[in-house]
C-alpha cells in the first residue's frame, strides 16, 4: 500500500499535466469548431484523468 501510495504521488504531477494539455487542446478545437477522432480521444482521457485526480484527493483525504 505504502508502494502504491508513492507511485501515485510521483505519477500526480505527471497526470496534472497531462490534463492540462488535454484540456487546452479541447478547448482550441472547440473555439476552432474541429471535431475528429483525436479530439474525442483527448476529452474522454480528459474525462478519464479528472476522475482518477478526484479518487486521489478523496482517498488523501480519508488518509488511506
Amino acid at each position: 500500500a505504502e508502494y502504491m501510495a508513492g507511485i501515485e504521488k510521483t505519477a500526480r504531477p505527471y497526470k496534472e499535466r497531462a490534463l492540462e494539455t488535454y484540456n487546452r487542446n479541447v478547448e482550441q478545437a472547440e473555439a476552432n469548431s474541429i471535431s475528429n477522432s483525436w479530439i474525442i480521444q483527448s476529452r474522454d482521457r480528459m474525462n478519464i484523468l479528472s476522475e482518477e485526480l478526484a479518487m486521489d484527493n478523496s482517498q488523501t483525504a480519508s488518509g488511506s
